[in-house]
Protein backbone atom coordinates (compact mmCIF):
# COMPACT_ATOMS: atom_id res chain seq x y z
CA UNK A 1 0.00 0.00 0.00
CA UNK A 2 2.89 2.36 0.40
CA UNK A 3 4.68 1.68 -2.56
CA UNK A 4 1.84 3.40 -3.97
CA UNK A 5 1.17 6.23 -1.67
CA UNK A 6 -2.06 4.63 -0.42
CA UNK A 7 -3.40 4.69 3.33
CA UNK A 8 -3.79 1.55 5.28
CA UNK A 9 -7.33 2.14 5.13
CA UNK A 10 -7.50 1.92 1.73
CA UNK A 11 -6.66 -1.63 1.70
CA UNK A 12 -9.29 -3.76 0.25
CA UNK A 13 -11.75 -0.54 -0.16
CA UNK A 14 -13.94 -0.26 -3.13
CA UNK A 15 -13.46 2.45 -5.55
CA UNK A 16 -16.71 3.26 -6.86
CA UNK A 17 -15.55 5.29 -9.69
CA UNK A 18 -13.57 3.36 -11.28
CA UNK A 19 -14.43 1.63 -14.36
CA UNK A 20 -11.71 -1.57 -14.23
CA UNK A 21 -13.39 -3.10 -17.79
CA UNK A 22 -12.59 0.45 -19.19
CA UNK A 23 -8.78 0.36 -18.03
CA UNK A 24 -8.77 -2.35 -19.41
CA UNK A 25 -9.64 -1.25 -22.93
CA UNK A 26 -7.58 1.87 -22.76
CA UNK A 27 -4.74 -0.31 -22.64
CA UNK A 28 -5.56 -2.72 -25.87
CA UNK A 29 -7.68 -5.01 -24.71
CA UNK A 30 -10.62 -6.19 -26.63
CA UNK A 31 -13.18 -6.84 -24.04
CA UNK A 32 -16.34 -9.79 -24.51
CA UNK A 33 -18.68 -11.17 -22.17
CA UNK A 34 -20.18 -14.10 -23.99
CA UNK A 35 -19.40 -17.41 -25.96
CA UNK A 36 -20.54 -15.72 -29.51
CA UNK A 37 -18.11 -12.84 -28.34
CA UNK A 38 -15.51 -14.61 -27.85
CA UNK A 39 -15.69 -16.63 -30.94
CA UNK A 40 -16.46 -13.53 -32.83
CA UNK A 41 -13.08 -12.12 -31.24
CA UNK A 42 -10.71 -14.66 -32.18
CA UNK A 43 -11.62 -15.19 -35.60
CA UNK A 44 -8.99 -14.52 -38.48
CA UNK A 45 -6.34 -12.81 -36.73
CA UNK A 46 -7.47 -12.54 -33.60
CA UNK A 47 -6.79 -9.84 -31.21
CA UNK A 48 -3.13 -9.35 -29.30
CA UNK A 49 -4.95 -8.66 -25.80
CA UNK A 50 -7.86 -10.35 -24.44
CA UNK A 51 -10.04 -9.99 -21.87
CA UNK A 52 -13.41 -12.03 -21.30
CA UNK A 53 -15.45 -12.03 -18.37
CA UNK A 54 -18.37 -14.41 -18.00
CA UNK A 55 -19.73 -14.45 -15.24
CA UNK A 56 -20.57 -12.53 -11.70
CA UNK A 57 -18.99 -14.82 -9.86
CA UNK A 58 -17.83 -18.33 -10.52
CA UNK A 59 -18.61 -19.51 -14.01
CA UNK A 60 -21.44 -21.89 -14.29
CA UNK A 61 -20.37 -25.91 -14.69
CA UNK A 62 -20.52 -28.00 -18.08
CA UNK A 63 -23.50 -29.86 -16.98
CA UNK A 64 -25.62 -26.60 -16.93
CA UNK A 65 -23.59 -25.08 -19.44
CA UNK A 66 -24.62 -28.07 -21.96
CA UNK A 67 -28.29 -28.29 -20.47
CA UNK A 68 -28.62 -24.97 -22.05
CA UNK A 69 -27.02 -25.08 -25.29
CA UNK A 70 -28.78 -28.51 -25.66
CA UNK A 71 -32.01 -26.44 -25.43
CA UNK A 72 -33.01 -28.85 -22.60
CA UNK A 73 -33.03 -25.79 -19.91
CA UNK A 74 -31.09 -22.60 -19.61
CA UNK A 75 -33.12 -21.75 -15.98
CA UNK A 76 -29.94 -22.00 -14.05
CA UNK A 77 -28.10 -19.96 -16.39
CA UNK A 78 -30.44 -17.68 -16.95
CA UNK A 79 -30.99 -17.46 -12.94
CA UNK A 80 -27.39 -16.63 -12.84
CA UNK A 81 -27.59 -13.75 -15.37
CA UNK A 82 -25.15 -15.61 -18.11
CA UNK A 83 -27.08 -16.86 -20.56
CA UNK A 84 -24.13 -17.55 -22.63
CA UNK A 85 -21.27 -18.43 -21.45
CA UNK A 86 -17.84 -20.28 -23.21
CA UNK A 87 -16.79 -23.87 -22.17
CA UNK A 88 -13.32 -24.23 -20.93
CA UNK A 89 -12.02 -25.94 -23.78
CA UNK A 90 -13.26 -22.95 -26.08
CA UNK A 91 -11.77 -20.38 -23.56
CA UNK A 92 -8.72 -22.30 -23.41
CA UNK A 93 -8.61 -22.30 -27.38
CA UNK A 94 -8.92 -18.75 -27.50
CA UNK A 95 -5.90 -17.66 -25.24
CA UNK A 96 -3.46 -19.61 -27.51
CA UNK A 97 -4.71 -18.14 -30.44
CA UNK A 98 -3.93 -14.87 -28.82
CA UNK A 99 -1.12 -16.13 -26.64
CA UNK A 100 0.91 -17.21 -29.68
CA UNK A 101 1.51 -14.39 -31.45
CA UNK A 102 4.03 -13.66 -28.74
CA UNK A 103 7.82 -14.48 -30.25
CA UNK A 104 9.55 -14.71 -26.66
CA UNK A 105 6.29 -17.41 -26.16
CA UNK A 106 4.66 -17.56 -22.99
CA UNK A 107 2.61 -19.39 -19.42
CA UNK A 108 -0.55 -20.05 -19.62
CA UNK A 109 -2.75 -21.46 -16.75
CA UNK A 110 -5.87 -23.10 -17.44
CA UNK A 111 -8.06 -24.23 -14.39
CA UNK A 112 -11.14 -26.54 -13.98
CA UNK A 113 -11.75 -24.74 -10.96
CA UNK A 114 -15.23 -26.30 -10.44
CA UNK A 115 -13.91 -30.17 -10.39
CA UNK A 116 -12.72 -28.72 -6.60
CA UNK A 117 -16.17 -26.67 -5.88
CA UNK A 118 -18.25 -29.19 -6.74
CA UNK A 119 -16.27 -31.80 -5.18
CA UNK A 120 -16.39 -29.26 -1.29
CA UNK A 121 -20.31 -29.78 -2.50
CA UNK A 122 -20.13 -33.43 -3.00
CA UNK A 123 -22.44 -32.57 -6.23
CA UNK A 124 -21.12 -35.92 -8.13
CA UNK A 125 -22.62 -35.71 -11.58
CA UNK A 126 -21.51 -31.51 -11.91
CA UNK A 127 -17.83 -32.94 -10.74
CA UNK A 128 -17.57 -35.58 -13.53
CA UNK A 129 -18.91 -32.90 -16.07
CA UNK A 130 -16.75 -30.95 -14.84
CA UNK A 131 -13.54 -33.54 -15.51
CA UNK A 132 -14.85 -33.92 -19.00
CA UNK A 133 -14.65 -30.28 -20.10
CA UNK A 134 -11.39 -30.02 -18.25
CA UNK A 135 -10.27 -33.22 -20.46
CA UNK A 136 -11.53 -31.28 -23.64
CA UNK A 137 -9.02 -28.29 -22.20
CA UNK A 138 -6.23 -30.55 -22.31
CA UNK A 139 -6.96 -32.20 -25.61
CA UNK A 140 -6.68 -28.27 -27.06
CA UNK A 141 -3.86 -27.63 -25.09
CA UNK A 142 -1.87 -30.66 -26.60
CA UNK A 143 -2.83 -30.07 -30.01
CA UNK A 144 -1.21 -26.29 -29.52
CA UNK A 145 2.08 -27.92 -28.38
CA UNK A 146 1.95 -29.83 -31.30
CA UNK A 147 1.45 -26.75 -33.54
CA UNK A 148 3.97 -24.58 -31.58
CA UNK A 149 6.84 -26.97 -30.92
CA UNK A 150 9.22 -26.33 -28.42
CA UNK A 151 6.16 -26.46 -25.73
CA UNK A 152 5.33 -28.79 -22.26
CA UNK A 153 1.97 -29.27 -21.09
CA UNK A 154 1.81 -30.04 -17.19
CA UNK A 155 -1.68 -31.36 -16.43
CA UNK A 156 -2.10 -31.73 -12.32
CA UNK A 157 -4.14 -30.67 -9.39
CA UNK A 158 -3.28 -28.28 -6.80
CA UNK A 159 -4.57 -30.83 -4.27
CA UNK A 160 -7.30 -33.33 -3.38
CA UNK A 161 -11.20 -33.08 -2.51
CA UNK A 162 -13.43 -34.88 -0.26
CA UNK A 163 -11.95 -37.96 -0.64
CA UNK A 164 -13.98 -38.55 -4.16
CA UNK A 165 -14.13 -42.06 -4.73
CA UNK A 166 -16.00 -44.85 -6.96
CA UNK A 167 -17.22 -47.09 -4.90
CA UNK A 168 -19.57 -49.28 -7.29
CA UNK A 169 -22.70 -48.56 -9.47
CA UNK A 170 -26.22 -48.51 -9.12
CA UNK A 171 -27.38 -52.02 -7.85
CA UNK A 172 -29.95 -53.59 -10.99
CA UNK A 173 -30.64 -56.72 -9.72
CA UNK A 174 -31.64 -58.45 -6.51
CA UNK A 175 -29.53 -60.81 -4.92
CA UNK A 176 -29.79 -63.21 -2.79
CA UNK A 177 -27.80 -62.17 0.11
CA UNK A 178 -29.17 -58.18 -0.58
CA UNK A 179 -33.22 -59.06 -1.52
CA UNK A 180 -33.79 -55.10 -1.05
CA UNK A 181 -31.67 -53.91 -3.41
CA UNK A 182 -33.48 -51.53 -6.12
CA UNK A 183 -34.24 -52.31 -9.68
CA UNK A 184 -32.86 -49.66 -11.48
CA UNK A 185 -33.23 -45.83 -12.14
CA UNK A 186 -36.46 -45.78 -12.63
CA UNK A 187 -37.31 -47.49 -9.02
CA UNK A 188 -34.84 -45.09 -7.64
CA UNK A 189 -36.65 -41.91 -8.75
CA UNK A 190 -39.15 -42.93 -6.64
CA UNK A 191 -37.67 -44.36 -3.62
CA UNK A 192 -38.83 -43.99 -0.05
CA UNK A 193 -35.69 -42.14 2.03
CA UNK A 194 -35.49 -45.73 3.88
CA UNK A 195 -34.38 -47.17 0.45
CA UNK A 196 -31.78 -45.44 -0.44
CA UNK A 197 -29.67 -46.57 2.26
CA UNK A 198 -26.44 -47.34 0.73
CA UNK A 199 -26.16 -50.97 1.54
CA UNK A 200 -29.59 -50.67 -0.81
CA UNK A 201 -28.55 -48.70 -3.61
CA UNK A 202 -25.02 -49.40 -4.53
CA UNK A 203 -23.99 -52.40 -5.75
CA UNK A 204 -20.70 -54.09 -5.56
CA UNK A 205 -18.77 -56.85 -7.99
CA UNK A 206 -21.19 -58.74 -9.67
CA UNK A 207 -24.12 -56.41 -8.48
CA UNK A 208 -22.97 -53.42 -10.32
CA UNK A 209 -22.28 -54.58 -13.62
CA UNK A 210 -21.36 -52.11 -16.06
CA UNK A 211 -22.53 -48.27 -16.56
CA UNK A 212 -23.75 -47.08 -20.35
CA UNK A 213 -24.21 -43.59 -20.91
CA UNK A 214 -25.34 -42.16 -23.33
CA UNK A 215 -22.63 -40.30 -25.51
CA UNK A 216 -24.16 -40.79 -29.51
CA UNK A 217 -27.33 -38.26 -28.54
CA UNK A 218 -26.02 -35.43 -28.75
CA UNK A 219 -22.18 -35.58 -29.93
CA UNK A 220 -20.67 -33.22 -27.78
CA UNK A 221 -18.63 -34.76 -25.49
CA UNK A 222 -21.05 -35.57 -23.14
CA UNK A 223 -23.71 -37.72 -21.50
CA UNK A 224 -27.20 -37.43 -22.66
CA UNK A 225 -28.20 -37.98 -18.95
CA UNK A 226 -25.66 -38.87 -16.19
CA UNK A 227 -28.82 -40.80 -14.24
CA UNK A 228 -28.64 -44.37 -16.10
CA UNK A 229 -28.91 -48.04 -14.77
CA UNK A 230 -25.86 -49.19 -13.10
CA UNK A 231 -25.11 -45.05 -12.43
CA UNK A 232 -21.83 -45.17 -11.27
CA UNK A 233 -21.74 -44.04 -7.52
CA UNK A 234 -19.02 -42.17 -5.51
CA UNK A 235 -18.17 -41.75 -2.51
CA UNK A 236 -16.53 -39.23 -0.01
CA UNK A 237 -13.53 -39.84 2.57
CA UNK A 238 -13.55 -36.47 3.72
CA UNK A 239 -17.44 -35.98 3.82
CA UNK A 240 -19.51 -32.96 4.69
CA UNK A 241 -23.24 -33.63 5.39
CA UNK A 242 -25.51 -33.94 2.97
CA UNK A 243 -29.17 -35.85 2.06
CA UNK A 244 -27.84 -38.48 -0.56
CA UNK A 245 -30.62 -39.23 -3.69
CA UNK A 246 -28.07 -40.54 -5.83
CA UNK A 247 -29.73 -38.99 -8.63
CA UNK A 248 -28.44 -35.63 -10.74
CA UNK A 249 -29.05 -32.03 -8.53
CA UNK A 250 -31.43 -30.37 -10.66
CA UNK A 251 -29.86 -26.99 -9.48
CA UNK A 252 -26.57 -26.29 -8.55
CA UNK A 253 -25.50 -24.96 -4.68
CA UNK A 254 -25.45 -20.93 -5.17
CA UNK A 255 -22.24 -19.81 -5.83
CA UNK A 256 -20.32 -17.56 -3.00
CA UNK A 257 -19.48 -14.84 -5.11
CA UNK A 258 -22.43 -14.07 -6.31
CA UNK A 259 -23.47 -10.63 -5.74
CA UNK A 260 -25.69 -9.91 -3.24
CA UNK A 261 -29.14 -9.29 -5.41
CA UNK A 262 -28.59 -12.13 -7.17
CA UNK A 263 -28.10 -14.47 -4.36
CA UNK A 264 -31.01 -13.33 -3.13
CA UNK A 265 -33.18 -14.18 -6.55
CA UNK A 266 -31.83 -17.60 -6.06
CA UNK A 267 -32.87 -18.02 -2.47
CA UNK A 268 -36.23 -16.88 -3.42
CA UNK A 269 -36.03 -19.16 -6.26
CA UNK A 270 -35.46 -22.23 -4.00
CA UNK A 271 -32.04 -22.84 -4.48
CA UNK A 272 -29.86 -23.17 -1.70
CA UNK A 273 -26.80 -22.25 -0.28
CA UNK A 274 -25.44 -25.34 1.45
CA UNK A 275 -24.95 -29.44 0.38
CA UNK A 276 -27.45 -30.22 3.76
CA UNK A 277 -29.78 -28.00 2.73
CA UNK A 278 -30.31 -29.50 -0.40
CA UNK A 279 -33.32 -32.32 -1.01
CA UNK A 280 -34.31 -32.46 2.23
CA UNK A 281 -36.86 -34.92 3.42
CA UNK A 282 -35.78 -36.83 0.46
CA UNK A 283 -32.66 -38.59 0.53
CA UNK A 284 -30.91 -40.72 2.92
CA UNK A 285 -29.34 -38.58 5.50
CA UNK A 286 -25.32 -38.84 5.49
CA UNK A 287 -24.26 -36.82 8.72
CA UNK A 288 -27.85 -35.44 8.91
CA UNK A 289 -25.41 -32.13 10.60
CA UNK A 290 -23.80 -34.93 13.00
CA UNK A 291 -20.18 -34.02 11.84
CA UNK A 292 -20.78 -30.36 11.78
CA UNK A 293 -19.15 -29.99 8.87
CA UNK A 294 -21.35 -28.87 6.20
CA UNK A 295 -18.96 -29.07 2.96
CA UNK A 296 -16.80 -31.89 2.06
CA UNK A 297 -12.94 -31.13 2.79
CA UNK A 298 -9.33 -31.17 1.30
CA UNK A 299 -7.10 -34.50 1.89
CA UNK A 300 -3.63 -35.05 1.88
CA UNK A 301 -3.93 -37.51 -0.96
CA UNK A 302 -0.96 -37.31 -3.51
CA UNK A 303 -2.40 -36.21 -6.74
CA UNK A 304 -1.33 -37.25 -10.37
CA UNK A 305 1.10 -35.12 -12.11
CA UNK A 306 0.94 -35.96 -16.12
CA UNK A 307 3.35 -34.14 -18.71
CA UNK A 308 3.44 -34.00 -22.57
CA UNK A 309 6.11 -32.39 -24.87
CA UNK A 310 5.93 -31.87 -28.47
CA UNK A 311 9.75 -32.28 -29.79
CA UNK A 312 11.19 -33.19 -26.79
CA UNK A 313 12.00 -34.82 -23.89
CA UNK A 314 11.09 -32.42 -21.08
CA UNK A 315 8.09 -34.53 -20.03
CA UNK A 316 10.55 -37.00 -18.38
CA UNK A 317 11.56 -34.55 -15.50
CA UNK A 318 8.21 -35.05 -14.10
CA UNK A 319 8.23 -39.06 -14.17
CA UNK A 320 8.28 -40.49 -10.64
CA UNK A 321 7.56 -39.15 -7.15
CA UNK A 322 7.84 -35.24 -6.61
CA UNK A 323 7.55 -32.73 -3.88
CA UNK A 324 4.59 -29.82 -5.30
CA UNK A 325 7.23 -27.15 -5.54
CA UNK A 326 9.78 -29.32 -7.89
CA UNK A 327 7.05 -28.68 -10.63
CA UNK A 328 8.17 -24.99 -10.91
CA UNK A 329 11.72 -25.47 -10.98
CA UNK A 330 11.59 -27.77 -13.32
CA UNK A 331 9.38 -25.98 -15.66
CA UNK A 332 12.26 -23.28 -14.80
CA UNK A 333 14.94 -25.37 -15.72
CA UNK A 334 13.50 -26.72 -18.71
CA UNK A 335 13.22 -22.94 -20.02
CA UNK A 336 16.38 -21.96 -19.36
CA UNK A 337 18.50 -25.17 -20.24
CA UNK A 338 16.25 -25.86 -23.17
CA UNK A 339 14.99 -29.37 -24.34
CA UNK A 340 17.96 -31.68 -24.24
CA UNK A 341 19.56 -29.89 -21.08
CA UNK A 342 22.47 -28.09 -21.95
CA UNK A 343 22.07 -23.90 -21.52
CA UNK A 344 21.03 -22.36 -24.84
CA UNK A 345 22.96 -19.42 -25.58
CA UNK A 346 21.51 -16.64 -27.77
Amino acid sequence: MSGWDLPASAAGALDADRDLVGDFQKAGFTYVDSSHGLANAVAGHGPGKLLGLFGWGNMNVALDKISARRGVSADVVNAYHAPDQPMLDEMADAAFKVLSKNENGFVLMIEGAHIDKQSHLMDVDRVIGETLEFDRAVGVARKWADKLGDTVVVVLADHECSGFSLMGALANKQSASNPTNLGGIDALKTAAPADLAPAKVVGVYDAAGFPRYDFATYHDGYPATYDVDKKLLVGFGASGDRNETWLTKATPVIDSLLPTAVKTELKAASYVSEPYQRDAGKGWVIGGQATQQDQAVHTATDIPVSTYSSGSDVWKRFVGVQRNTDVFFKLMKAALEGADGRRERD
